[in-house]
């Protein structure tokens, strides 16, 4: 052999060993092959093949291979195989005695472990890889399949008939136990167990079954057409409920619910293409689930009723309304805030409510909303911002509700810009009340000072005109004098009693009694000589008094004192 043909050969081994270690990766694909190999040459007829052995028998069978691969020994002669130094092959000796003492012989054995290994060949040959690999892999194969052929047909071979009988017995002795365990267990459950075969015919029913399905459980019969299920076929059974999922099914014409499963059974044994049925009664709980959607039902639109109240109420009213989230984002608004703010609610919706204030407000509400705690309630008067720029004066109500899903602020604004007005009109019109208040004191003090003065007045003029005249008209002894003097006292009196200001000349008060009837004489149109003939007295005396009278009176030489004393009305 030549370095070129040597180097192909490790390469070809190369790729070979690689085949080998990749064929866990088609274990499904195996199970399949070597259920059909089995079921061609008739193994089936003797063993159940469950599927649980059939994959420890793939592990059992590679792993040395596998363990040898790891060594880098995979080229081991067939002498040494069969040596067994490193126990190798164990695995399948062990399964060779289990074989043995359920009444296997060697020839059944094998019979088992051939179509094992050409499922192994088949899938190698069915590869990608290329014809010197697959050789490889098949060589390296095949001498580890007849290693294990000769070493448990030699130890398979080399008990005596008694010892075989012995575990045999032994064997049948132990399925006998299992299978009335099984039994037991079957008659003991309350939930229905149906074995059925690979057209869907029942072969076998467990006493539940007998009892609830009975007549129409009876051996033979379609699955389908005993629990009334509108199928016809297996292949509808199994396309309408698919494979080891979970069902619900009514029986007895709807009055019961059962859980329906139906399971392969070829999942336990690779020889069995039936199934099993798996019925459990869930009729309280289709009951209580009745109960439960009904009461679901009810409340959601108890719940609904609810929510289009609270939707009315939310759009109807007078404030504006909104939802935040502890991002102070808004979540929903109703109309009204659309008219306060100007803008559309689509345009609220997702914005920061803290958008819609003055800077220092935004700040004020920001702060208020992370000390707010739950179920508080803050209330304040911020500057609100429209859409246009304009600024208006708000009330804020915030309040903090907590919900499963997170924090939501319930916040309500109320445009105050009128009621702003109004307490500025009203303190204008207080301080203006005020004023007036303070002047009217001011003129309620001036009318008190100008009473008193007043009284001081008439207390001066009772005092210095009126008594002193009381008492002159009492020493007089002319009736005409004393007449006058009282007529000036009346005068006088009802000028005090009436207030009115037209008083008669305070200086006739001052006038003596001859004076008094000068001015009487004078009031008449009398002439100073006839004043002298009829008072006795002379003419200069007469002149005298006329001086001292307009003296008295203030009179000066321009006044006509015939006519003033006319004006006066004094009495003769």
């Amino acid at each position: 052999m030549n370095k070129k043909q040597a180097q192909m050969d490790v390469d070809c081994q190369f790729t070979g060993i690689e085949i080998i270690l990749a064929l866990p990766d088609a274990l499904e694909f195996f199970l399949e092959k070597w259920t059909l190999g089995m079921r061609q040459v008739g193994v089936f007829d003797h063993t159940t093949a469950k599927r649980e052995d059939c994959i420890a028998s793939f592990h059992g069978f590679l792993d040395p291979l596998f363990e040898a691969l790891k060594q880098d020994n995979p080229s081991q002669d067939f002498p040494d195989l069969l040596r067994n130094e490193q126990d190798w092959a164990e695995f399948l000796l062990k399964e060779g005695r289990l074989h043995r003492s359920r009444g296997i012989n060697s020839g059944m054995f094998l019979t088992a472990f051939k179509p094992l290994v050409h499922a192994l060949e088949d899938i190698i040959l069915e590869g990608d890889a290329g014809a010197q690999a697959k050789l490889a892999a098949l060589e390296l194969l095949r001498r580890y399949a007849d290693g294990c052929e000769v070493l448990v047909i030699r130890e398979m071979t080399a008990l005596s008939a008694p010892e075989m009988q012995t575990r045999l017995d032994e064997t049948n002795r132990l399925l006998t136990l299992e299978k009335c365990t099984l039994e037991n267990v079957l008659a003991s459950t309350s939930d229905l167990i149906l074995i059925i075969d690979a057209e869907g015919l029942i072969t076998r029913t467990n006493e539940a079954a007998q009892s609830c399905l009975k007549p129409s459980a009876q051996e033979g019969r379609f699955l389908g057409q005993t629990l009334d299920l509108d199928v016809e076929t297996i292949s509808d059974l199994i396309q309408r409920y698919p494979l080891e999922q979970t069902h619900e099914i009514p029986l007895h014409n709807g009055t019961s619910f059962f859980r329906f499963q139906l399971v392969p059974l070829q999942h336990v044994s690779l020889a069995s293409r039936g199934y099993l049925v798996l019925l459990a009664n869930i009729t309280l709980l289709v009951q209580q689930r009745e109960s439960l959607q009904q009461q679901v039902q009810d409340q959601s639109v108890e719940l609904a009723d609810t929510e289009k109240q609270y939707q009315s109420l939310f759009e109807a009213a007078g404030e504006s309304i909104l939802l935040l989230d502890s991002e102070m984002h808004v979540v929903q608004a109703n109309h009204r805030t659309s008219e306060l703010f100007g803008c559309s609610l689509e345009q609220l919706t997702g914005r920061k409510c803290n958008e819609f204030c003055a800077v220092e407000s935004a700040m004020a509400l920001h702060q208020a909303a992370e000390q707010l705690a739950k179920e508080q309630v803050w209330s304040g008067e911020l500057t609100g911002r429209r859409s246009q720029g304009e600024f208006f004066p708000m009330a804020v109500t915030l309040n903090r509700v907590e919900l499963d899903s997170g924090p939501l602020l319930q916040m309500l604004v109320r445009d105050i810009t009128e009621q702003k007005a109004l307490q500025e009109r009203l303190e204008y019109e207080k301080n203006q009340l005020e004023e007036a208040n303070i002047a009217l004191r001011h003129v309620m003090k001036t009318v008190g000072q100008e009473r008193q003065e007043m009284q001081r007045d008439l207390s001066q003029r009772i005092q210095s005109q009126l008594l002193p005249a009381l008492e002159k008209a009492r020493h007089t002894n002319s009736d005409s004098v004393r007449q006058g003097y009282l007529e000036i006292l009346q005068s006088q009196l009802g000028s005090v009693a009436s207030d009115s200001g037209a008083r008669p000349h305070s200086g006739l008060l001052r006038l003596t009694p001859a004076e008094m009837k000068v001015c009487q004489f004078i009031q008449t149109g009398a002439s100073s000589k006839e004043m002298a003939a009829f008072m006795n007295l002379s003419a200069e005396t007469i002149q005298t008094h006329r001086k001292h009278i307009r003296k008295k009176l203030g009179l000066t030489r321009d006044v006509n004192l015939h006519r003033y004393l006319q004006e006066l009305q004094l009495s003769e």
